[in-house]
């Protein structure tokens, strides 16, 4: 795939995730989050030309610059990190949970 083909499929991609994200959240929620009214080129309220290019190099830079090297970081986390990682996390979310219930009730 050549770099190009990387870019535009990213894209397309980033732009139905935008479409879907915007339209769900102001058909469920009746919140506009962002719009690209005053965008030339705009596909609907949610996507436009200029942002859908931004998304693609974006993606591509990320995905060809940094995702190997935080992939590698993360798959070399000791398992026992990872287990205390995940249980300090629960019990800061049952915490917060306990607090959001009980206190601020």
């Amino acid at each position: 795939i050549t770099i190009y083909l990387y870019i535009i499929f990213s894209a397309v991609l980033a732009t139905i995730l935008e479409s879907l994200v915007g339209t769900f959240f102001e058909k469920q929620f009746n919140i506009v989050l962002w719009e690209y009214s005053g965008l030339r080129l705009k596909f609907n309220k949610y996507c436009a030309l200029m942002p859908s290019l931004f998304w693609g190099i974006a993606i591509t830079l990320f995905m060809n610059v940094f995702f190997e090297r935080i992939y590698n970081k993360i798959y070399n986390i000791k398992k026992d990190n990872i287990y205390s990682f995940t249980i300090a996390s629960l019990i800061i979310i049952l915490l917060d949970l306990v607090n959001i219930i009980f206190i601020n009730a």
